[in-house]
């Protein structure tokens, strides 16, 4: 009995393990960009919240969520472009640019209908940006440390999906959702 325990205890530790596998894994948005094989930029239904069904009985949900099961949740998802090498280190080099104007007051909004989703092995991993406050959210493992939220970056970011063919919410508009 006492050997059963330890071997039950490696094996769901092996398991976490290969489960963990594929997925991006980074302290830095930049080494989370270059090490997916995949690099996607969406537009999405929105994301992240609460939403109170306005009906007898009604309960609160939540909005679907734009990574499920380890892949891209394509039932919310409107443009999607693929980024190719050059257009990744744009996108490192407007995320990572210095931040020279000091700290700055973001609006706490959070109303996300833009993502970065890194694929690796499978295993999609996402940053979700929202335009109206100039906030985003990683998921698990991605490091966004080296992000420095100097005003320009939400100005270029945006001008960086419309470049590339996004168009929905861009620029943020409450009535569209």
């Amino acid at each position: 009995m006492r050997l059963r325990y330890p071997i039950f205890l490696a094996s769901i530790f092996i398991l976490a393990q290969l489960n963990l596998i594929g997925q991006v894994k980074s302290n830095t948005v930049k080494e989370a960009i270059l090490k997916a094989d995949t690099v996607l930029l969406v537009s999405h239904n929105l994301t992240e919240q609460k939403i109170v069904e306005d009906k007898p009985g009604g309960g609160v949900r939540k909005s679907p969520p734009i990574v499920l099961g380890g892949r891209p949740n394509q039932k919310i998802i409107h443009e999607t472009v693929l980024l190719n090498d050059v257009l990744k280190n744009q996108l490192i080099s407007i995320l990572t640019q210095p931040n020279n104007e000091g700290e700055i007051n973001q609006i706490k909004c959070f109303l996300p209908h833009h993502s970065i989703l890194l694929i690796k092995g499978g295993k999609t991993s996402y940053i979700e940006i929202c335009f109206a406050c100039q906030n985003l959210v990683a998921s698990k493992g991605i490091g966004i440390s080296d992000i420095n939220y100097p005003k320009v970056l939400w100005t270029q970011l945006e001008a960086f999906f419309s470049s590339q063919g996004i168009k929905y919410q861009i620029p943020f508009d409450l009535d569209k959702e």
